[in-house]
């Protein structure tokens, strides 16, 4: 037998036999007796707001992002043309602050950067790890889905909420 048969086996907190864990009602009590009230509100500057308790909820009047962008560098295409071993054009380049300004057609692609805005009719990001330049075209080395490696206005917070 190897050393490690010879130790005990010590019950675990996900256990259902673990002795050490507290009754529900013994945790909930110690938790509520740290909880501490909170009387009234008052504004501060955000600089002056670490550790305190939001009063109200708080809304967003933006989409967060406020548009489809890139979350890789790479090629913007048509998830149509991302098939392994195909060649494309590279036509244009959009890249944070200078988006691509027409839009991308069947068998074309357009370089971006992570942030910048989508094309119009992009529809996918193939990774640059997933290509191999050649010129003024890239090589795919593997195929693209729609959708892969965009993030879409309002993902991460639609305005309002």
């Amino acid at each position: 037998m190897g050393a490690c048969m010879n130790k005990p086996v010590v019950a675990s907190c996900g256990c259902d036999e673990d002795t050490a864990a507290l009754e529900f009602t013994t945790a909930r009590n110690k938790i509520l007796g740290t909880v501490v009230r909170v009387e009234g509100e008052e504004r501060v500057p955000l600089h002056v707001a670490l550790q305190r308790r939001l009063a109200w909820d708080v809304c967003s009047p933006h989409a967060v992002p406020g548009y489809d962008n890139s979350a890789m560098d790479g090629y913007a295409l048509h998830a149509v043309d991302a098939v392994k071993g195909t060649c494309l054009p590279c036509v244009g380049a959009s890249l944070a602050g200078h988006p691509y300004d027409r839009a991308v057609g069947v068998g074309e692609c357009v370089r971006i950067m992570t942030g910048a805005v989508m094309p119009d009719g992009a529809d996918c990001v193939v990774m640059q790890e997933r290509v191999t330049v050649n010129g003024d075209s890239i090589i795919l080395q593997r195929q693209a889905l729609p959708g892969d490696h965009v993030r879409y206005a309002g993902e991460d917070l639609q305005a309002g909420t």
